[in-house]
C-alpha cells in the first residue's frame, strides 16, 4: 500500500489535519454499521484517507479493516476476487497479531461466496466488525466478467453480518458504467446502501 508518489510523510499529515471531519465522520458511519463511498477528484486524498483508516486503528480495535486495491481485480474471476480478498483478510489478521481464522484459509483455498460468508461469520463470531476498503472500485465495477449476482451478493453480506464497505471512485457509483451492462447492474441493491462523502480538491 502506498500512497500518493509526490507526497511525503509532512504532506500526508497536513492532508490528514484537513480531513479530519471526513475521517470522523467515516468512522462514525463504520460504527453504525454503514457502507461509505467516497467520491471526488484525482488528487483530493481518497487513497490517502484509506490507507491512513486502513493503518491508524481509527475505527476501533473491534473492526478488522482491510485494504484492497481494486486495480489488480479488474479481469478476475468471481473465484479471483475472492481469493484476493480472503488472502488480504488472512495478512490483515496477521499484521494485527490477531490468531489466523481456519475458515478464511479455506475460503482462501477454495474461494467462492458462500466460503466467504462463513468466513465473515466466524470473524463476527469473534468480535470483529469487517471493513472492506475498495480503493479504486472503477476498476472492480467495470469488471466484465462479474455480473448483477456478484453485486447482489455482496449487498446480502453486508445486509446479514458486520460488514461494511469503504470504496472510492471519481464517480459516484451509480454514475459508473457497470461492465457494459449499466442498466442492469446499477438495478443491484448493492449500489444502495452507501452513504456518500465527496471529496474537493485537496490543498496544495
Amino acid at each position: 500500500m502506498t500512497l500518493h508518489r509526490d507526497r511525503g510523510p509532512a504532506r500526508h499529515r497536513e492532508l490528514l489535519d484537513v480531513r479530519r471531519h471526513e475521517l470522523d465522520e467515516i468512522a462514525a458511519f463504520v460504527r453504525a454499521n454503514q457502507s461509505v463511498a467516497l467520491i471526488g477528484p484525482p488528487g483530493a486524498g481518497k487513497t490517502a484517507l484509506l490507507v491512513h483508516l486502513a493503518g491508524a486503528g481509527t475505527l476501533g480495535q473491534e473492526s478488522l479493516v482491510v485494504y484492497l486495491d481494486c486495480g489488480g481485480l479488474r479481469d478476475q474471476t468471481y473465484e479471483g476476487v475472492f481469493a484476493q480478498w480472503t488472502t488480504a483478510m488472512q495478512a490483515t489478521l496477521a499484521a494485527r497479531g490477531l490468531l489466523p481464522e481456519p475458515a478464511l484459509a479455506e475460503a482462501a483455498a477454495q474461494p467462492a461466496r458462500l466460503a466467504l460468508e462463513a468466513a465473515v461469520r466466524r470473524l463476527n463470531q469473534r468480535g470483529l466488525r469487517l471493513a472492506l476498503i475498495l480503493d479504486e472500485f472503477e476498476q472492480l465495477s467495470g469488471n466484465p466478467r462479474l455480473g448483477v449476482s456478484f453485486f447482489n451478493g455482496l449487498r446480502s453480506l453486508a445486509g446479514r453480518y458486520e460488514l461494511v464497505f469503504l470504496t472510492a471512485s471519481v464517480r459516484p457509483l451509480i454514475e459508473l458504467t457497470y461492465a457494459g451492462c449499466a442498466e442492469e447492474i446499477a438495478s443491484s441493491p448493492f449500489f444502495n446502501i452507501f452513504a456518500s462523502i465527496r471529496l474537493g480538491p485537496s490543498r496544495p
